[in-house]
Parts: C-alpha cells; sequence; structure tokens
C-alpha cells in the first residue's frame, strides 16, 4: 500500500483517523483490517451524534506492485435535541425543571456525552429540590421521522420532598458543609432513614479535621408535605 486516504473526513485529521483506526501503510493491505478500522471510524461518528454516519473503501491498484486505499466517510447530520420533558411531579415543578433543562440543552447535538450531562442535570434539579429519594433511571428518547431531533422524556417517581439543615456550625461554612461535604446537590438514597448516613459523613469529615469528639445528633419533623432533617 503507497497511500491512505479519506474524502468527506470532517471533525478530525487523517494522521488522528489512521491512529484512532489502528492502520498503517503495513498492516491496512489486510482486509480484514481495514473494517475493524471502519467500524472504529464510524462509531467514532456516530458517538459525535452522526447517527446515519458510513465508511467504505476502495482498494486501487495502482501499478503491479502499488496500491492505493481511499475511505469514503458520509456523516450527513446531527441529531439535534429538540425537548425535555419530566413527567410524575406536580405541574409547576415539573414545569421549572424543563424550563431550565431547555435552557440548557434544547438544541444541542445529542452525544453520548451529552445525554450523560443531562442525567446529571436532572438529578441536580430534583435532588436540589430535596426529592432525595427519587431514582433518575433511563430516559426514553422520541426521535422525529427523519432521525434529526430527538426528544427525551424522564419518567419518574415523586417522593417525599426532604429539607436538610445544619445548625451550630462554627468552624466551617455551612455550604460547603452542604456541597462539598453531603454534595447535596446531586444525593440520592434508596433507603428513607437516610439521616444516620448524612451524619455518618459529616463526622468522618469533622474527625479528618481534627475533632475527634464530635457529636451530631439528628432529629426529623414534618412541615406541610416536606420533612426535615435537621
Amino acid at each position: 500500500v503507497e497511500k491512505i486516504e479519506f474524502n468527506g473526513l470532517e471533525d478530525i485529521s487523517e494522521t488522528e483517523a489512521l491512529t484512532l483506526m489502528n492502520l498503517t501503510l503495513k498492516n491496512s493491505l489486510d482486509e480484514e483490517n481495514l473494517k475493524i478500522g471502519s467500524d472504529k471510524l464510524t462509531q467514532y461518528y456516530r458517538d459525535l451524534g452522526y447517527r446515519f454516519a458510513k465508511i467504505s473503501f476502495d482498494i486501487k491498484t495502482i501499478s503491479t506492485i502499488k496500491k492505493l486505499i481511499i475511505f469514503n466517510v458520509e456523516t450527513k447530520k446531527q441529531t439535534k435535541i429538540s425537548d425535555l420533558v419530566v413527567d410524575g411531579f406536580d405541574e409547576q415543578i415539573k414545569l421549572q425543571f424543563e424550563k431550565k433543562l431547555r435552557l440548557m440543552f434544547s438544541n444541542r447535538v445529542m452525544t453520548q456525552d451529552v445525554l450523560n450531562q443531562v442525567n446529571i442535570a436532572v438529578r441536580k434539579e430534583i435532588s436540589s429540590s430535596g426529592y432525595f429519594l427519587t431514582q433518575i433511571g433511563t430516559s426514553q428518547l422520541i426521535l422525529s421521522a427523519d432521525e434529526l431531533k430527538a426528544k427525551i422524556i424522564y419518567k419518574l417517581k415523586k417522593t417525599t420532598p426532604y429539607r436538610v439543615e445544619i445548625l451550630n456550625v462554627k468552624q466551617f461554612p455551612r455550604l460547603y458543609l452542604e456541597e462539598d461535604i453531603l454534595k447535596l446537590d446531586t444525593y440520592y438514597s434508596k433507603d428513607n432513614s437516610f439521616g444516620a448516613e448524612l451524619v455518618e459523613k459529616l463526622k468522618n469529615f469533622y474527625i479528618s479535621e481534627g475533632y475527634p469528639h464530635v457529636e451530631i445528633p439528628f432529629y426529623e419533623r414534618k412541615e406541610r408535605e416536606k420533612i426535615i432533617l435537621t
């Protein structure tokens, strides 16, 4: 093989593409290697949101001892997020969640990385609102007829909301304890008696900071539809 060429290559250089495909002039005469390399490049483009990406190759004879390999890349268009829906909550809360998510993700190219970001954002929204017991689960994707637009739907089960309050904080900022130590903005628990788990995290933190005799009692009280964990 004297040369490897690409037609229609986007978002990546020829050198990067060959590295990704694990191809060199020496191993590219093996057609199986060409097929495996094509699959790797196809997956690369699909991970970037090009759901219809197709890679084909031609082996052309230049002379009796030389060949040319040409990869033909068809990326077509990327699939973009058209809408996000969060079902399972009261209308006001539902609209609040959806408004924030749409501002962040509407019209973004739908890649696996972006879908992971959406998942994290949904977790953050419901945990920040105190729904620590609400599980996220797998979202549902509804694609348009041409598959260029995707609607993402989360079907959640509303649980009792909580509010965590930390009193008598002197050594450290309360916000630091809530966000950096307890990570309440992304916290999730399967057990509705999770107060002991949060106390254990706080105790471990204080002990590591040189307070071996720290005491952290906790209790719960109901306030309208919420449970206050103090």
